[in-house]
């Protein structure tokens, strides 16, 4: 539940962003992203090992499961956007 509420307020502060141009938005879409990743490995890890114990292999292609992994890879994707888009605007060293 933590990395989903997490995931839904990055939603909503990138929303707010677009909508008012207002930077503490953006900064908490980031930060909130990072914190969701950390919850979402978390469960996703510890749910493979749970999975190994119970039902002798470590990964079904269960809808839940997979649906957890593809929101974890596209919010990964979008953090390594912002990264990406925010080193090419810092002007070069000479």
């Amino acid at each position: 539940w933590t990395a989903f509420l997490c995931f839904f307020g990055a939603m909503i502060g990138s929303i707010l962003y677009l909508a008012t141009k207002n930077l503490r938005y953006d900064s908490f879409a980031a930060s909130v992203t990072e914190v969701g990743l950390a919850f979402g490995a978390a469960n996703l890890l510890t749910g493979m090992i749970w999975g190994r114990i119970i039902w002798g292999i470590w990964w079904t292609w269960d809808a839940r499961l997979t649906s957890m992994l593809v929101g974890w890879l596209i919010y990964a994707g979008y953090f390594m956007l912002r990264r990406a888009i925010e080193e090419s605007k810092r002007p070069a060293v000479r």
